[in-house]
């Protein structure tokens, strides 16, 4: 199994259910069991360069230790830097550690309804809506961008537009 199960724990997070996959790593929603609120976990997996053995642990396939590390220490970097951003359409990350080989990320879980729904079910946006919530995310994105920080996947199933009609970019 390339993620980890319902009710698996990781320190003080217990896994409801995986979210999606992308190319290098799993999110997952979880509970926070000594604050008792949802948090959304990202976990570093590169699919095609590691496997998962017993006991969750997160292993490089033979001959692809030194580019698994080289990721892994990007994304560590990456999780670092934006734990110190408090941009209201920005996911906030709380928190980053190592373990089980592999690393994670624990972010705040954003709820609301992701922008490709919204558009896949037809549902009229006004234009000063649109402009609005473009003019968020590029204020987001401006102060993300100043660090040196690149998202890399800007794309409608990776905003989530929340109950008070604000755009998040997860």
């Amino acid at each position: 199994m390339s993620y980890l199960p319902t009710n698996a724990r990781i320190l003080e997070f217990k896994i409801i259910e995986h979210l999606g996959s992308g190319g290098f790593a799993n999110t997952y929603l979880a509970t926070d069991i000594h604050l008792n609120k949802k948090v959304a976990i990202k976990e570093f997996f590169p699919h095609r360069l590691c496997q998962r053995g017993s006991e969750f642990e997160v292993t490089p396939k033979q001959g692809c230790e030194k580019a698994f590390n080289k990721l892994l220490e990007n994304f560590l970097a990456e999780a670092q830097t934006l734990a110190k951003f408090d941009e209201p359409n920005i996911v906030k990350v709380s928190r980053y550690f190592e373990g089980l080989g592999t690393a994670y990320i624990i972010m705040d879980y954003v709820e609301g309804r992701r922008l490709d729904q919204i558009i896949a079910e037809n549902q009229v946006v006004s234009d000063l809506t649109t402009r609005r919530w473009i003019e968020e995310l590029l204020r987001g994105l401006n102060a993300i961008h100043d660090a040196d920080v690149i998202h890399g996947d800007i794309k409608p199933s990776n905003i989530i537009v929340t109950d008070k009609d604000s755009p998040v970019l997860i």
